[in-house]
């Protein structure tokens, strides 16, 4: 057992001492925040816009349109997007016709040229 004298007894317990009133005022950092919940999924679910030949059923497709296309605005984001998206599905009659020769007149060199605002082509397509 190691002796020990009492100045040496009085400088370590006032050390000791000391050490613990330090690690008591130590403040240590608050722990950081943590991240925000991610937002409650917002996805709804619409189904795609029925394949239009042209016809009193107009309405009902454009309505389906811009339904499908307000719910998936994710993969929209630029006007060519929704015209390609609706060309699309003008499938047979007046509806393909229509759209062969939207897309021979815009097309060059066979590249396609949509410059059109998707307002502009919806106003067209009417």
């Amino acid at each position: 057992m190691a002796h020990f004298t009492q100045q040496e007894m009085t400088d370590m317990a006032m050390a000791i001492a000391l050490a613990m009133q330090q690690a008591g005022n130590i403040n240590p950092a608050p722990a950081p925040a943590p991240p925000p919940a991610p937002p409650p999924s917002s996805k709804i679910i619409t189904a795609k816009p029925r394949e239009y030949t042209g016809g009193a059923d107009y309405l009902d497709f454009k309505r389906e349109v811009y339904l499908y296309i307000a719910a998936n605005s994710q993969s929209f984001t630029v006007d060519a997007d929704k015209i390609l998206f609706v060309l699309s599905y003008l499938k047979g009659g007046h509806a393909a016709t229509w759209a062969e020769n939207y897309v021979d007149l815009r097309t060059i060199a066979g590249m396609m040229t949509l410059m059109a605002t998707f307002n502009d082509f919806m106003m067209e397509f009417a």
